[in-house]
Parts: structure tokens; C-alpha cells; sequence
């Protein structure tokens, strides 16, 4: 009885939004103000925002800083009202820098150098960390279909693993399909079994070392940042060639392993009495960083906020390589500024929100969501008042999938995932102002790429805040050099922008707040 009552009343609520929704009509007002966002005012920005002498926006670093007080200019050259520390636009925090590349390996007696013999996503801390014993323990997995810790001790061990899971021929044993399981993707689940099983650091063989070897020394050679200075005790995690187990278990061995690995019933570990030391020798530094925000406040609801973002920092520079960040996300940055731009004309003219919008643009999306995650943690409006977030961040190119035709395309992500409501708004916002064709592809649960936890909308989706994250999707200048000014689509840029200002004008002025769905 109880169910049938829920479902009842949960099929009213939808019919009396779908009423709701269906009384929304074109506004002539709005679509003044969203005909004022203008292409060649976007270019502006972005020729500042990406220019050469930012050196590319590295959070912490002398550009970062320069694009902060530039976006912090224009909000009081508009008259946006200053918020954060001293309401001088910035809200302030520190970072730890961890020099992750200044370590190396000691096994039975031979010395690995990190980023030439290994690799590791682990923090650097000085202090070593060693084991007198490894043992093989085939793909590290510890499933009820597939379990490579039954009936084995591997307590006080380091662990040795292949990456991937097993398969035969291009079936996968997991998943008994073509389809990898999330054992292959999600790498945690690994690291969190060896640890449960007692092993007291871990080695990943990897077929596809010398590939990807390049590639991750570029990443992990870049500054990283964290909120928190590291703990000191943490599970090192190394990633080595598939010549790592002819060299320390024996050739004898390493024919046994290849032969069990492909065995369904698959269960028995080999030993071997070698030791392994993990030796860190970087230190730690302090770096700031700061957020920049302004708001307009709302004229009957100046508690409640809707909150709009876009990421200004980049990858900063090489040598002498800029990585100039101009769709990634000068594009985001500058559309945001633009919106910022005509929301105050709006206000000026009488037309202020109900609610209160506030502008963020936060640095550290690059090196984990880190400006993000500070405002969540220390936010401007409380949390349970925030009825919204609105996040760009990468609109300015046409991606790999839709180079073939001239689709007026756009990506959005997580708009159903907490807001029913707020996802039908943004349909008709779209129908009536925009015309996009919607895909929803990256919002699929099961996309590989994640993208929903990866921009600055996901810190205030997991506080249970509804979000859309407005995305072109990727291309072959991603997080390169060549993601420059020249390729970028300013009416591309403009015509997302409006499809974001008409969905936060609606939410920030409608009657009642925003419906979340029931969990």
C-alpha cells in the first residue's frame, strides 16, 4: 500500500511539472538579452585569456595568476559585487606540490629508476617502504566469478599482477563478452584487494609499457597538486615491462605463469625470495591558488543561488611549449564572462534575477577538480541553499564524431542524474531558443570516459546538487600545444552560451526551487 501511495503521488508530481513545463513560453525579453551575447566580445576574452604571455594558466603558476586578476577586472569594471576573501573577487587557498618523478626502486639488489625502468601514481614521500618477498598473483583479482587471492597468504608480500583480466581469444572470462569488466578499468578495485589481502605494496606488469611509457612521464613530470598534504603512510603502487618477471621470478617460472593465467580455475600464487624497496626522496612545497567569484543577488530569493562555472587554468608550458588551453577551457572561461556580461545589463535595466547567480571560476580542474572541491568545502552559499550548477568546459571545437557533418551538436551531461525537473527545463530552454541537437552519449552510466566525474560540476553532484556540465566533446588538440585561438568556433561559443543563459534564467527565476528526484 505504501509503494502504490509513492508511486501515486511521485506520477502527480510529475504530471503537475509536466503542467508546469508546458505553460513556459517564448519570451521575447529573454531572447533579447540572449541576442546581446555577442561572438566578437568571446573573441576579446579568449584573446587574452589564451594568450602567449599567460604561459598556458598553470595552477599556481605567474599566468594562473594574471588570467585571475583579468576575470577579477572585468567583474569590477561590469560592477559585479566582489565575494570571497575581503570581497575582492578571490577566494584563496594552498596547495601541496609533490614532486611524484624523484623516487626510485631497489629490487634484489638492482636499482629501477622511476620514468625509465617504472612508473608510479603514488605520492612521493620520504620515507622507504620495503618487502622481503614477491609473489604472483596473476591479474589481481578478487571477484565471485574470478578470485586470485583464494587459498593464498599474501600477508607481508609484495604483490605482482598483470593489468587487464583474463580472456580467451577475445572473449573475456568476467564478463563473457567482447566487453571488458570494470576489473580492466577501474584500477582501485586492484589496488584495494591487494591491500584487504594484506600485500604490503604492488607491482603491475604491463604489456603496453614501452607505449605508454612516453606518454605518462609527460603527465606525471607535470607539476601535481594536492588539497592536503599527503599522508605518510599510503600503498605504493608500481607499474613495470613484462621483462620484470623473466628478471626476478625466472624464465622457469614465467612459462608457468602464462600457462595458469589463462586457466579459469586459476588460484595458486609462486614466491620467490626477492626483496623490493621503495625509496622516495622528493619534498614537499607550498603553492597558492585562488578561485575568482562574483554574484548578482536576487531580488525576492537573494538566499538561495544558482551557480555557474568554468575552469580558467591550464596545463602551463614545457620548455618553451605553451599549451595555450583555448577550448580547454578558454572557451568555458570566456563564455562564462560573457554570460557574467549580460546577466548585468539585465539587472541594470530592471530585469535582475529572483534568485542569486554566482560566477566561478575556479583553477585546479587540471590537476584533480581541486578549485572545486575547495568552494564545496567552504562555499559561498550553503549547499542545501545552492539550487543548481551550471559548468562549461570545452564548447569552443567540433569533436572527432561529428567532424563529418555540420550538426549543430552539443553534449550534456548529468542533467537527469539528480534534477528530472531541471532536465526537462533545459529541453525546452533548447527547443525554444537554441535548437541543438542534444546528445546524450557521455552521460551514459556506463561511458568509458567517465566525463561526468570529470569536470568541476561532479564536486557539487556528489553533495546532491543538480547539475549540467555543457561539453563539444574531445579532439585531436586535446591537452596539446596546437588548442589555440585560431581553431576556435566563436558562434559556436555563442550559441551554447545562450542555451546556458536561458536555462539559468528560468531556474533562477522560477516560483518554487528546483525538485530533486527521490533516491
Amino acid at each position: 500500500m505504501r509503494y502504490l501511495f509513492t508511486l501515486i503521488l511521485c506520477l502527480l508530481l510529475t504530471f503537475m511539472k509536466g503542467q508546469e513545463l508546458e505553460s513556459i513560453r517564448f519570451d521575447s525579453t529573454l531572447s533579447n538579452y540572449t541576442n546581446r551575447l555577442s561572438s566578437d566580445t568571446l573573441h576579446k576574452f579568449l584573446s587574452v585569456i589564451s594568450a602567449d604571455s599567460l604561459e598556458g594558466r598553470e595552477t599556481g603558476e605567474h599566468g594562473q595568476k594574471i588570467a585571475a586578476n583579468y576575470i577579477a577586472d572585468q567583474m569590477r569594471d561590469l560592477g559585479i559585487t566582489g565575494v570571497g576573501d575581503s570581497l575582492d573577487y578571490f577566494q584563496r587557498f594552498g596547495l601541496w606540490s609533490i614532486p611524484y618523478d624523484q623516487s626510485y626502486m631497489v629490487v634484489d639488489g638492482d636499482t629501477l629508476n622511476a620514468l625509465e625502468d617504472y612508473y608510479t601514481f603514488s605520492p612521493i614521500l620520504k620515507k622507504a617502504i620495503s618487502g622481503d618477498r614477491m609473489i604472483f598473483l596473476g591479474y589481481g583479482i578478487e571477484d565471485s566469478l574470478y578470485n586470485n587471492y583464494q587459498d593464498i597468504d599474501a600477508s607481508g608480500k609484495i604483490g605482482v599482477i598483470m593489468s587487464g583480466e583474463p580472456s580467451v581469444g577475445k572473449t573475456y572470462t568476467l564478463t563473457n563478452s567482447e566487453e571488458q569488466s570494470k576489473w580492466s578499468s577501474e584500477f582501485d578495485l586492484k589496488r584495494d584487494a591487494a591491500i584487504r589481502n594484506g600485500c604490503k605494496g604492488l607491482i603491475v606488469v604491463s604489456e603496453n609499457f614501452e607505449q605508454l611509457l612516453p606518454r605518462v612521464s609527460y603527465y606525471l613530470k607535470r607539476k601535481k597538486l594536492k588539497l592536503e598534504k599527503p599522508d605518510t603512510t599510503y600503498f605504493p603502487v608500481s607499474y613495470v615491462g613484462s621483462d620484470f618477471i623473466d628478471a626476478y621470478f625466472g624464465e622457469k617460472n614465467a612459462k608457468k605463469m602464462e600457462k595458469k593465467l589463462q586457466k579459469w580455475d586459476w588460484q595458486s600464487g609462486i614466491e620467490v625470495d626477492k626483496s623490493v624497496d621503495w625509496y622516495f626522496e622528493g619534498d614537499y612545497s607550498y603553492v597558492h591558488s585562488e578561485n575568482v567569484m562574483g554574484k548578482i543577488e536576487g531580488s525576492s530569493k537573494p538566499k538561495e543561488a544558482v551557480v555557474i562555472t568554468a575552469h580558467y587554468d591550464h596545463l602551463g608550458k614545457t620548455d618553451k611549449v605553451i599549451y595555450n588551453g583555448a577550448d580547454d577551457d578558454g572557451s568555458g572561461t570566456s563564455a562564462l564572462l560573457e554570460v557574467m556580461r549580460v546577466f548585468k545589463e539585465a539587472e541594470n535595466e530592471g530585469n535582475g534575477p529572483k534568485r542569486t547567480v554566482l560566477f566561478l571560476f575556479v583553477s585546479g580542474e587540471e590537476k584533480g577538480l581541486l578549485g572545486s572541491s575547495y568552494y564545496t568545502d567552504n562555499p559561498l552559499f550553503p549547499l542545501n541553499a545552492t539550487v543548481a550548477n551550471l559548468n562549461i568546459d570545452m564548447i569552443g571545437r567540433t569533436d572527432v564524431n561529428h567532424e563529418a557533418d555540420s550538426s549543430k551538436y552539443i553534449y550534456l551531461i548529468g542533467s537527469d542524474k539528480i534534477s528530472t525537473e531541471l532536465h526537462l527545463i533545459s529541453e525546452k530552454m533548447n527547443e525554444l531558443y537554441t535548437g541543438f541537437e542534444i546528445d546524450y552519449k557521455y552521460n551514459d552510466e556506463d561511458d568509458p570516459t567517465r566525463l561526468y566525474y570529470r569536470s568541476d560540476h561532479y564536486n557539487f553532484a556528489k553533495n546532491g546538487i543538480p547539475v549540467i556540465f555543457y561539453f563539444r566533446g574531445l579532439h585531436e588538440d586535446y591537452h596539446k600545444p596546437e588548442d589555440t585561438i585560431e581553431k576556435i568556433e566563436f558562434d559556436t561559443i555563442r550559441e551554447v552560451s545562450k542555451l546556458v543563459f536561458t536555462t539559468a534564467w528560468q531556474v533562477l527565476n522560477k516560483e518554487d526551487r528546483l525538485n530533486t528526484d527521490v533516491n
